[in-house]
């Protein structure tokens, strides 16, 4: 995801970081994560992140204050990798995972 020629934000809305969102786009790693927490999201639930939300003003208004999309499943074998996508979509980008914690955390928690 990057701005354009003309400065719009590039990118696909339903899994783009809060900090995308401000005046000042901010591209890090850490938006990638929260970018691959709504994929695995979406995996886990088997729905995209917001589906409900027709508007995109509505997604970035929700994103934006901190409100993310909810699991409809509660199966408790996929507990442990719902608090790693939480984790993953945190407000604060430094308090993000890593890469690496996500795969030693996927490995170790969510592998049946």
């Amino acid at each position: 995801m990057n701005n354009n020629s003309n400065g719009s934000k590039v990118g696909t809305l339903r899994w783009m970081a809060p900090e995308i969102f401000k005046q000042v786009p901010e591209y890090s790693k850490a938006s990638d994560i929260y970018s691959l927490g709504m994929l695995f999201y979406e995996i886990l639930d088997r729905r995209i992140p917001f589906e409900e939300q027709l508007y995109d003003s509505v997604i970035v208004s929700l994103v934006s204050s901190n409100q993310r999309p909810t699991f409809k499943e509660d199966r408790k074998q996929f507990r442990q990798c719902k608090r790693l996508i939480e984790r993953m979509w945190l407000q604060d980008k430094n308090q993000r995972p890593s890469c690496q914690q996500i795969i030693a955390e996927y490995q170790k928690q969510c592998l049946c």
